[in-house]
Formats: structure tokens, sequence, C-alpha cells
């Protein structure tokens, strides 16, 4: 439910009441339309930042068990789902999807929106979110970070070892070596554990 306001109310505010509002309800204009394959474009960004934007609200709410608002901050690093691939998804795809309607309605004010939106959820990430993620994380965020862009989308998922997150081990992997049956459940290092239900491969997942 509180995924759900969030959606409602955030970025719901930000890439639909405030363009609806700024283009006098989604007014249509030549300014940027005359351009060949423009308003595909902007439906293409609009269909792109959508899917990404509420895949990842849910995985703060599945595996983070909390909302990306800080009044209902997470209670486990989220790495999963689109932020595999970069660590701040939703900004990006909002940013998109207010881009998306600038091409799509040919409004140049969207445009001006759309920057205005980067240059303060920038701010945001850097001034407020990353340190709070650091203290409250630690080393699970600090390795994240290293390893997954702010911006710039990795080719390749991000796959941790450890921490907060699922990853899977084949058998023979070195880390096995290192590992030691407890009521049916593999220790590693008293900070993660995994289990050996199947035998093709076993799964490390945070505590």
């Amino acid at each position: 439910m509180r995924s759900l306001v969030f959606t409602i109310v955030v970025p719901g505010t930000m890439a639909g009441l405030i363009p609806y509002a700024l283009t006098a309800g989604w007014q249509h204009t030549a300014e940027l339309s005359q351009l060949s394959g423009v308003r595909v474009a902007g439906l293409g960004l609009i269909a792109l930042g959508l899917p990404v934007l509420l895949t990842a609200i849910y995985k703060f709410a599945t595996d983070g068990l909390g909302t990306p608002a800080p009044s209902a901050p997470t209670q486990h690093l989220v790495v999963t789902g689109p932020h595999r691939y970069v660590r701040n998804p939703m900004y990006i795809a909002v940013a998109s999807m207010i881009v998306g309607q600038a091409l799509l309605l040919g409004q140049v004010i969207l445009l001006w929106y759309a920057a205005f939106f980067v240059l303060v959820t920038a701010t945001f990430v850097y001034v407020y979110e990353q340190p709070t993620l650091m203290r409250q994380f630690g080393d699970d965020y600090a390795r994240y970070r290293e390893s997954v862009r702010a911006w710039i989308p990795r080719l390749t998922p991000y796959r941790p070892v450890g921490g907060d997150s699922s990853v899977l081990v084949e058998p023979g992997h070195p880390l096995v070596d290192d590992l030691g049956v407890v009521d049916g459940r593999v220790e590693l290092c008293g900070d993660t554990e995994q289990t050996a239900e199947h035998p093709e491969h076993h799964q490390v997942v945070g505590r």
C-alpha cells in the first residue's frame, strides 16, 4: 500500500501532473513535432521508462521491504530488478518519460522541465541519498557503488556475492571450499548462508 501511494503521489506528480499543468492539459504544439520521427521517439521513451519505474518501485517493496521515500526507507539494500544495471533507475525513468512527453506533444517547455528535474534529483542523490545509504548499508553499498554507475547502465547485471542480495554459486566455486554445513544450511563467514536444497547449485543469501 505504501508503494502504491508513493507511486501515485511522487512519480505521478513529477511525470504526470506537472507535465499536464505545464502543457495546459497535454496540449500538442508544432514546436518539435515537425522533426521527422520525434513523436515516435517520444512514445518509445515513455514505453521504456514506465515499466522500469514500476518494476523498481515493486522491487523496493518486495526485496527492500520499504519505499523509495525517505519517510519510509527500505530495510534492505535493493540491488535487484533495474538496480542491477544502474543505481538510479527511477530517476532516469521519470526523466525519460518527461522527455518522451516533450517529444510526443512537441512541447519545448517540457525539455526545460526535464533539465530542471535532472538537476534537482542529481543534487538530492549526491547531497542526501548516497551519504544516507552509505551510513545505513556500509560495505554492501560501497561495493555496489563501485560496481554500478549512477546514471549510465551496465551492459551486464550486477551480481553481488553475499550481502543483502542473492547470487548463485556453482558447485566447485572457490567460495564453497570455505563453507560449513549447519542444519542443512551452509554458512559463509558468519554473514551469509547457502541453501543446499538443489544439487545443481547453491544460493548465497544475505541474512
